[in-house]
């Protein structure tokens, strides 16, 4: 019933915002020229598109419909679309030139295109593998080391949004931004927990203790104004972190102030 009045729902924004989105698509064709579109999926407030040349995926298009002012109290965010687009648009600028995600093809206010990788979602690479937990987490924080050294957060950090290209790990979807009061320091600390935490969901505890090589990388990239800040803000989203054996250690050596019975307290 609740994937029913999703479709629903998503129709109905198709259909009352169609003249929009068909403007924007004729906007896209005369800056890229001969091009057409596939509908992909609808990403929660946003409409995803293939971008096809020749028949063959060349860009994905998002496409922002909803447009809402920003909640309190809610330190990650993606309700306005004009924000959420630049985000992600300042991402795939400054990451692309590092071969970090995907390049910009097009941005407006309403519409962002990137290129298309080709590849792997890295989430389903490891599904083949668990074994290989440990390998991925440690290439994935390296990845977020590197983006926090342009100044980019990612705040939606799951594998999922990994693609695995010629050889390397890269990154997608960047809509969600941070509330005025969610300092880059916590944000930056947020990525690295968060990975580690929405990965070890899916992973046997067979697979589970071999973390001490991650535990060093943790060491060495991440700052020590990182390492100190608390996770008040994200502690709904992170708490499960408490059941993996990594975490002690996660704890003691890295992010001390990651304390669960504190957590979501003011």
């Amino acid at each position: 019933m609740r994937k029913i009045k999703k479709l629903i729902r998503n129709v109905k924004i198709f259909y009352q915002h169609k003249d929009r989105i068909k403007d924007i698509q004729n906007e896209i064709q005369k800056e890229l020229g001969s091009i057409h579109f596939k509908f992909a999926s609808f990403g929660g407030a946003d409409i995803n598109y293939y971008v096809l040349r020749n028949n063959k995926k060349f860009g994905m298009l998002r496409l922002a419909i909803a447009d809402k002012e920003d909640k309190e109290n809610i330190a990650i965010i993606r309700l306005n679309k004009q924000k959420r687009l630049k985000k992600e648009y300042q991402a795939y600028s400054l990451g692309s030139k590092h071969s970090l995600t995907p390049a910009v093809l097009y941005y407006t206010t309403d519409a962002l295109v990137c290129e298309y990788l080709e590849g792997e979602r890295v989430f389903d690479i490891l599904q083949k593998d668990k074994s290989k937990v440990w390998d991925i987490l440690i290439s994935s924080i390296k990845i977020y080391h590197n983006l926090h050294k342009l100044g980019i957060t990612h705040l939606d950090a799951t594998l999922k949004n990994f693609i695995w290209i010629e050889g390397q790990m890269k990154v997608i979807d960047f809509e969600y931004y941070a509330a005025d009061n969610f300092t880059i320091e916590e944000q930056k600390a947020y990525d690295y927990v968060r990975i580690i935490e929405h990965t070890l969901r899916a992973i046997p505890m067979k697979y589970q203790n071999d973390y001490q090589k991650c535990i060093e990388v943790l060491d060495e990239v991440v700052p020590e104004e990182v390492k100190s800040v608390n996770f008040v803000q994200v502690a709904q989203w992170l708490k499960n972190i408490e059941n993996y054996p990594i975490y002690p250690m996660l704890k003691k050596r890295i992010f001390k102030q990651l304390e669960f019975n504190t957590l979501g307290k003011k």
